[in-house]
This record gives structure tokens, C-alpha cells and sequence, in this order.
């Protein structure tokens, strides 16, 4: 069972605590502050009281406080806590509300969020058993430096591979709006050099040729839409 006090009139109507032994309510030095002028600075406090076993026994105690708590517009020292008792401190007024079905709602929802994750994990591990891809190094490590277009001076350093540039990539994005997701892919060769891949072969040109498989080397030039590509390699 959860428990909670509803503000229901007040600074803070509308608002929600839930029920805790050692809970202090006040206008300042208290746990959750009522903003009420009328309420004394530790104003009340939420204690266990071991004689009740019948149900939740929160008690709430009146810390003699200058305007006490009311019921009904009478003055008591303590409340019990159960659901659908109302009381009155200053001006704020409060309901003890059982939150239980919406717990229990809540936690119907996650085990299916829960169960709803191990299925896609499940096929996400069996897709990239099917879909494995094998990474080399670049020997030397490869460079991209873009002279001109949207990404002017920047620089794409691969150490590895296979890598595809595109505007769906993560880490090599083309920014260009009309720009495929995947642009080209560079990928290693076994002694450390490098290719470029490409099924746009209007779209991307080496050295102003369309290629749909070229080794690169040093000083080639991609070109993609507005963006001019030069090839480096870092040893060079």
C-alpha cells in the first residue's frame, strides 16, 4: 500500500507527498515546506505509532504548533493516517489518498516495457550474429579533409575500418541536407591500404571520375555535392 497526503486547498494545492515516518511539515524548517503563513515553522510530524495493527499505522502528531491541526474545523493533536481522512493545517487542507492501484498499474507497465526489451534484445543479438563485421586498421591511419562545402577545414580520422560517411552515420556525418545516408563506405584492405565503395556513382566522383571501387592514395579528391574531400594519410 502507498499512501500519500493530497493538497487539496492551499500555496501548494494540487501537490502530492507520500507518507513517511519522520516527515516534518512547516513553513520552514520542515521536510516539505507549506508556504502557509499560518503554518508554524515545524508545524506537525509523521510518526509510527506500534499500538495500531490493523492497518498502516502512520500517525500524524501535532508538534505544538501555534494554530494545531483540524478536523472538521476541530483542533486535534494527532491524525491517523488511513486513506480518505481530511485535515486542516493553516490554510492548506489535505486527503490521505491510497495510491495502491496505480502502483500496481505502474508495475504492470514495466514488466511489459521489461518483457518488450528482452524480445528486441533477442533479435538484435541474433541479427548481428548474421549481420558480423570484421574491422582492420588502416596502415597508415587514413584522413579526410574537407576544403570546401558545409564542413569546410574539418577532418575525418579513421584508424579502422569498414567505415561508412553519410548523414545517417554517427561519428562521419555528412551535413549536407541532400546527402544519402550512406554516402560511400572505406574500407581495409589486407595490406593496410584503403578502398572507397559507392553505389552513387552520380553522386560521388574521385578525381572527377565515377568509381564504384578505387584504391585511394594521397592527394585523391572525393567529391560529394558541395563538399570537396581530400585524401591524406597521416604518415604522409
Amino acid at each position: 500500500m502507498s499512501l500519500y497526503l493530497v493538497l487539496k486547498k492551499g500555496p501548494r494545492a494540487g501537490e502530492e507527498i507520500k507518507i513517511r515516518a519522520g516527515l516534518k511539515l512547516g513553513r520552514a524548517a520542515a521536510d516539505f515546506n507549506l508556504q502557509d503563513p499560518k503554518a508554524s515553522s515545524k508545524h506537525a510530524e509523521i510518526r509510527l505509532d506500534p499500538a495500531i495493527h490493523d492497518r498502516p499505522p502512520f500517525v500524524l502528531f501535532d508538534l505544538e504548533s501555534t494554530n494545531g491541526i483540524k478536523i472538521a474545523g476541530v483542533k486535534v493533536k494527532r491524525v491517523e493516517l488511513n486513506a480518505g481522512v481530511s485535515f486542516e493545517i493553516g490554510d492548506s487542507s489535505f486527503e490521505v489518498v491510497n495510491r495502491e492501484e496505480t502502483v500496481i498499474a505502474s508495475e504492470a507497465k514495466v514488466e511489459e516495457w521489461r518483457q518488450s526489451l528482452i524480445h528486441l534484445t533477442a533479435r538484435a543479438k541474433k541479427n548481428f550474429k548474421k549481420e558480423e563485421i570484421h574491422t582492420q586498421s588502416f596502415r597508415p591511419t587514413l584522413e579526410l579533409h574537407f576544403m570546401e562545402g558545409p564542413q569546410a577545414d574539418k577532418v575525418f580520422t579513421l584508424g579502422y575500418g569498414p567505415r561508412k560517411i553519410g548523414s545517417a552515420s554517427l561519428d562521419l556525418t555528412i551535413e549536407d541536407p541532400a546527402a544519402p545516408e550512406t554516402c560511400f563506405e572505406i574500407i581495409p584492405r589486407d595490406d593496410g591500404s584503403a578502398l572507397i565503395k559507392t553505389v552513387h556513382r552520380d553522386l560521388v566522383l574521385l578525381n572527377n571520375k565515377r568509381v564504384s571501387t578505387e584504391v585511394l592514395k594521397t592527394g585523391d579528391v572525393i567529391k560529394l555535392l558541395d563538399s570537396k574531400i581530400v585524401v591524406r594519410f597521416h604518415d604522409d
